[in-house]
């Protein structure tokens, strides 16, 4: 009988070590997966991929949460520090601001976006609080990705790249993108890795140290090569960050300096400027600090930024008439246009996003959800501030060292670029913090009663948001895959198979294709192919309903109204199109014609006066003698 007790008792043991560490591999699993996720069959390669593994994973987590034995429940008290309320508050007014949404579809990735991240940081956190074990895990398993995500670069180049530039093979990085939409962001997610590399030259021993050295050392060559300036700037940050918070250590805890710490930062560091020291011999050599040295010049240089500038300042525009809403999540793009005139002149713009975060988050979410998104980085270093006044583990240090230290240097990026649009970007963002809060958070040696209720209730919350998101990322992926055909179908002009992909493609979450075209334009061109004018005008018109300010909609709207004699209708989109783009050279030629034929010289000649005097239409000088003749003739 005492012995089936035992057996009993520690079956038990064992079945409550086994779920923490499941839990810990599965999040170890998320961190070396999702970014290497790439599909050759969507539009954008990775987005929504990693959107329902990131979901996938999020549901397992939370499932194991809710089945798991009363007993067996993790510390979860820590859900009542701060940053939690106001990472919530922040989804919960990003949700509002879809109010103000032109196409609130179009918000619907951010907002599960936002919502997974939070989950990812609870549950995150809770690992990390319950397993002690779970840092080296994960740090261990980014070491092992950072090399398969660099090898992926370096196939680029030798297969792909360099085939190109031969003159100048250095040059050739420029164009690699590893698993990424391109170079910056690649090089963004090099970043994101090189703290826990940093880490493993501090922790680890034996051959891990050696595969350590050798991670750091192969991000920060990919991150110099690829000539990113935006992570150039966030590398600073990241070593002025590290230097305070070592300064801000060193005066508070005096006598850590007798360490061993110390001794090999010092041996560590010297290593790193001999072997910086190299590199730049050989860069010198083969001419690439030349390169190298003029991107980082060009850094301040405002003439060599001017596009990005003026992209700001219109977006300043658009944040000044919508300061306290927003115009919603992901409607940025659709709400810019009008503001381009003033900054762009005869050039029409189509951007995704402002290249930078701060722009976006406070033109999208107003400056309520600017403050809560900013509320969330001070909370988090004020946390890791005070790990450093008060901490004495020399492993706990380092960490938050490395990591509050690659925050700061994540949000020096988020000023030029936009990290928070990527879904593998957030990942490790969230991982980081996770860590901090773990570290932060006093776990008392005898818990208070646990809220099962509490508990429960919010595992259930991001079980069904998960699920949510797993359908949602599946329709977006379904729908880009289908416009992948639709796009071919284009090239050789099927249009009767560019309308079958339309169909496939349209959904009521899925509106616009990744290039922020209305799926509806497609559809509606092959319908004007195939003589269909009726079906073409509720195409572009539905077109225009998804994205109001699109030019080709509404152009597309005025020719069909003007080929069946509906001038004053053609009158109306052609203005429209022009409201939104003053300098749109054809709208404004072919709005004097529609002018010119209901008899209305006047408004035909004050249109065409707008008109560009290198204006290429063939009836050009024809129409102005005839306007000059019909006003002098009044």
């Amino acid at each position: 009988m005492n012995r089936s007790k035992q057996r009993k008792k520690l079956l038990k043991k064992q079945k409550k070590k086994i779920i923490p560490i499941i839990q810990c591999y599965l999040l170890a699993v998320l961190i070396f997966i999702i970014p290497l996720i790439y599909s050759t069959s969507t539009l954008d390669p990775n987005l929504a991929p990693r959107m329902l593994f990131l979901a996938i994973i999020v549901f397992i987590l939370s499932f194991i949460n809710i089945i798991k034995p009363v007993k067996d429940e993790s510390e979860f008290n820590f859900i009542n520090l701060i940053i939690f309320p106001a990472f919530l508050v922040y989804f919960l007014w990003s949700v509002f601001s879809l109010t103000q949404a032109v196409n609130p579809a179009e918000g619907l990735f951010d907002i599960s976006k936002i919502f997974l991240s939070l989950a990812l940081l609870i549950l995150a956190s809770q690992i990390f609080i319950n397993n002690k074990n779970a840092f080296l895990v994960l740090v261990k398993s980014v070491i092992i990705c950072s090399f398969a995500g660099v090898a992926v670069g370096f196939y680029q180049y030798f297969n792909f790249i360099s085939v190109a530039f031969r003159d100048d093979l250095f040059a050739s990085f420029e164009n690699i993108s590893g698993l990424m939409a391109n170079k910056n962001q690649y090089a963004i997610s090099l970043f994101l890795m090189l703290p826990f590399a940093l880490y493993g030259l501090f922790k680890f021993k034996n051959w891990w140290l050696g595969i350590s050295i050798l991670s750091t050392l192969i991000i920060l060559f990919d991150i110099t090569i690829l000539r990113t300036r935006s992570v150039w700037v966030g590398i600073l940050i990241f070593t002025i960050g590290i230097i305070l918070l070592g300064i801000i250590y060193l005066i508070k805890n005096k006598q850590t300096i007798k360490s061993g710490l110390p001794k090999k930062v010092i041996i560590i560091t010297l290593f790193f400027v001999a072997v910086g020291f190299g590199s730049y011999k050989i860069f010198q050599e083969t001419g690439t600090i030349k390169s190298i040295e003029k991107d980082a010049s060009s850094i301040l240089e405002i003439d060599k930024n001017q596009h990005r500038i003026r992209m700001w300042e219109s977006t300043w525009y658009l944040i000044h008439d919508n300061f306290f809403l927003g115009v919603g999540p992901g409607n940025w793009k659709l709400s810019i246009p009008p503001y381009y005139s003033s900054k762009f002149g005869l050039a029409y713009e189509n951007w995704r996003q402002p290249h930078s975060d701060y722009l976006q988050v406070l033109s999208e979410k107003g400056i309520v959800g600017f403050i809560f998104f900013m509320l969330l980085f001070i909370i988090i270093s004020f946390y890791g501030i005070k790990i450093m006044l008060k901490e004495q583990n020399r492993n706990k240090l380092i960490i938050t060292a490395l990591m509050i230290s690659t925050i700061w240097g994540y949000l020096a990026i988020s000023f030029f670029t936009f990290p928070l649009e990527r879904i593998n970007h957030q990942v490790f963002l969230m991982i980081m913090i996770a860590m901090i809060i773990s570290l932060y958070y006093n776990k008392p040696e005898k818990p208070k009663q646990k809220n099962k209720k509490l508990f429960i209730r919010i595992n259930v919350l991001v079980l069904i948001i998960s699920i949510m998101s797993i359908y949602y990322s599946s329709i977006v992926i379904r729908s880009e895959a289908n416009v992948f055909n639709l796009l071919v179908a284009k090239e050789s002009n099927n249009w009767k198979m560019i309308i079958k992909y339309a169909d496939k493609a349209i959904t009521r979450f899925t509106t616009l294709d990744p290039f922020t075209t209305p799926i509806h334009l497609y559809k509606g061109v092959a319908n004007i192919q195939l003589k269909n004018p009726r079906q073409a005008f509720e195409d572009f018109r539905l077109a225009h309903k998804y994205f109001p300010a699109h030019v080709d909609a509404l152009n597309n709207m005025a020719l069909i109204s003007s080929t069946m004699n509906r001038h004053k209708n053609a009158i109306y989109y052609y203005s429209l199109a022009i409201k939104v783009y003053p300098n749109y050279k054809i709208g404004l030629f072919n709005l004097v014609r529609e002018y010119y034929k209901i008899n209305d010289y006047k408004s035909a000649y004050i249109t065409f006066l707008k008109c560009n005097s290198n204006n290429n239409e063939p009836d050009y000088e024809e129409f102005r003698r005839v306007l000059t003749r019909q006003i002098n003739g009044r």
